[in-house]
């Protein structure tokens, strides 16, 4: 009976670092998907977004670069992680997957603070 439980134990813990082995491998594979993709928009964005954008004057709305169906309002860059990203203006899922999405709010229309000053 001792016996049957050790090998039980054994055969469930092969099983658990099993399955831990196929979601590293999954994880990793899903984050080189979204680096190439992220990879991509980023370039038609860099490029696109100076073009559409002045400086002299600041819209009144915020202005938006449509890159592969996507609206794009700019590029979040973080140096200490040497990471430039592409910022799309709707949240979901399937685009979070993609890039940084804008939850709430625009620095433009004020409405990104629900602080009550």
């Amino acid at each position: 009976m001792r016996k049957r439980i050790g090998i039980i134990c054994i055969l469930l813990g092969v099983f658990c670092l099993l399955c831990s082995a196929c979601f590293l491998a999954y994880n990793g594979w899903e984050a080189q998907n979204a680096a190439k993709s992220t990879d991509k928009l980023l370039e038609n964005v860099q490029s696109m977004i100076g073009q559409n954008i002045s400086q002299d004057e600041t819209p009144a709305k915020m202005p938006t670069v449509n890159v592969d169906g996507y609206d794009c309002i700019g590029i979040l860059t973080i140096p200490v992680l040497d990471l430039e990203l592409p910022v799309l203006t709707d949240w979901s899922y399937a685009k979070l997957k993609k890039a940084p999405c804008l939850y709430y709010g625009t620095y433009y229309e004020k409405d990104f603070c629900d602080c009550g000053a």
